[in-house]
């Protein structure tokens, strides 16, 4: 019987959540950072907690593709047809690790597109239908021309490793032996079909950071999938404002600043607080059904009270609120009709 994997590496525990999220929604992977952080460590720890075909490939200068592919089929050539030999490559697997991959020639790299987006690797007459799930790819560097760009813009997430404190390289020396571990016995968690609603909200801030961002309209989709999936495992039915605070982990390395996590804290902020002001003024309740009596008008004017207290922190909050208000002073002054008092 397989033991559990124990994943515990210093300052890996956030992306660590988002790469298990990477799996269950099929998406790649890159995690970029100087040699001896421990990228080929983490993609091997997250590989082994999971019953799966695997594949690992070092990538160079000279790497071609049979490295990724597979040899020609010699014998199947003599006879004109034109196929790979295939079994144990990247076509062949569900879980995939391609380490240093900028050190690839751009030739390689554009070969491997099908097969990170559309999961299909096609040469000539030679079709193959990939089981791929995620791959994770690891870079001590990046560089960006048209052929790199359209790679990684097939790993939708992407993270600079961690930079770790004195006391957490102290904690190294005498910590846990990360090398030294079994592997897990869970399937690949996929999921597939979501069916969660996007608020109208999140969506302006989505297209306002995409447009601000230059964002691929591949990337805005699997951002939206992804929040709906982010969801789905919460128990939700649909997409809360505060997730939005995973999209920061959803941009090209490149634009991942403060900047844009303070402008997302930011926003997350403000809607939650437009949020629990709705609430609190949705939660104002008055009876003004059945007979009237004194003390019905006197809780109709105790709500009018309540509700001018609350201020409000935009206009859309503002006119919810006075329109509340307005109607608790028509239901006031009916009752004091009623009453005779008026």
């Amino acid at each position: 019987m397989k033991g559990e994997i124990k994943m515990d590496l210093i300052g890996y525990k956030r992306i660590e959540d988002m790469v298990n999220l990477a799996v269950v929604a099929r998406e790649h992977v890159l995690l970029v950072g100087p040699p001896g952080t421990a990228k080929s460590l983490f993609a091997h720890q997250m590989f082994k907690q999971y019953i799966a075909k695997t594949f690992f490939v070092q990538l160079s200068k000279f790497s071609d593709e049979s490295v990724l592919f597979g040899p020609l089929n010699i014998e199947a050539l003599k006879k004109g047809w034109y196929e790979f030999v295939y079994r144990e490559t990247l076509l062949d697997a569900e879980l995939a690790f391609i380490d240093e991959l900028f050190d690839a020639s751009d030739v390689l790299l554009r070969s491997v597109l099908g097969v990170l987006n559309e999961r299909i690797f096609s040469r000539g007459s030679f079709s193959v239908s990939c089981p791929l799930v995620t791959c994770i790819a690891t870079a001590n560097y990046t560089r960006n021309n048209e052929v790199t760009e359209a790679v990684t813009d097939r790993f939708l997430f992407q993270f600079h490793t961690p930079v770790l404190s004195r006391d957490q390289r102290a904690n190294l020396y005498n910590g846990h032996c990360y090398e030294s571990f079994t592997s897990a016995s869970k399937p690949i968690p996929v999921i597939t079909d979501v069916d969660v609603h996007i608020p109208e909200e999140v969506i302006n801030t989505l297209l306002a950071l995409a447009d601000d961002l230059k964002l691929s309209p591949r990337r805005e989709r699997k951002i939206a999938r992804m929040l709906k999936i982010y969801a789905v495992l919460q128990g939700k039915t649909a997409v809360d404002v505060n997730d939005l605070m995973i999209v920061s982990h959803l941009l090209p390395l490149e634009k991942q600043n403060k900047d844009i996590i303070n402008r997302l804290t930011e926003i997350v902020k403000i809607f939650t607080e437009e949020r629990v002001q709705k609430e609190q003024i949705l939660s104002v309740k008055w009876d003004a059904d059945g007979e009237p009596t004194l003390a019905k008008a006197k809780a109709i004017i105790a709500a009018v009270n309540k509700l001018s207290r609350l201020e409000a922190c935009n206009d859309s909050i503002l006119q919810l609120r006075n329109a509340h208000i307005n109607k608790a002073k028509n239901d006031h002054q009916k009752c004091l009709q009623n009453l005779g008092i008026i």
